[in-house]
This record gives structure tokens, C-alpha cells and sequence, in this order.
């Protein structure tokens, strides 16, 4: 004796068009947090080295200045090699 499920099985185009929806939600918010990072000129590994750098700074806001200064002498370095 087979069983009736509770709910009808949903159809493949119905299935599809979720999982495109997700997809172009899914790469729309990857490139909006890739272009505010490329905006701000913050690069995700120089924000990385920059914690690293500074990790010896017990309270947050020296280990944040600290962080913003090394950011911006890296980002000076840059400009004069132009």
C-alpha cells in the first residue's frame, strides 16, 4: 500500500526558477560587497595584514587607529609609486 504524500510535488520549472533567483541574488550581493571594498580602496588582505600588524593593541579603538594609520601609509606607499 503506497502512502499519498501531504503536499504535490513541485514541477522542475518551478524549481528552476528558484534556484536562478537565488543565483543572481547570490552573485548580486558578491559583486555589491566587491565593489564597496575596490570603492573604498580596501582591499580584504591588506585589511588582514593591517590586523595582524596591529594585534599587539589590547582595547579596539588603538587597535582601529592603528589599523587606519597602516592602511593609509600602505595607501601613500602606493600613490608614489605611480
Amino acid at each position: 500500500m503506497t502512502r499519498k504524500l501531504p503536499y504535490p510535488r513541485p514541477r522542475a520549472i518551478y524549481v528552476v526558477a528558484i534556484a536562478a533567483t537565488a543565483a543572481i541574488i547570490a552573485l548580486t550581493l558578491l559583486s555589491t560587497v566587491v565593489a564597496h571594498f575596490e570603492r573604498d580602496g580596501k582591499l580584504p588582505a591588506n585589511l588582514v595584514a593591517a590586523e595582524r600588524a596591529c594585534a599587539q593593541f589590547a582595547y579596539v579603538s588603538g587597535r582601529e587607529l592603528c589599523m587606519s594609520r597602516w592602511l593609509a601609509a600602505l595607501r601613500s606607499e602606493a600613490v608614489a609609486k605611480r
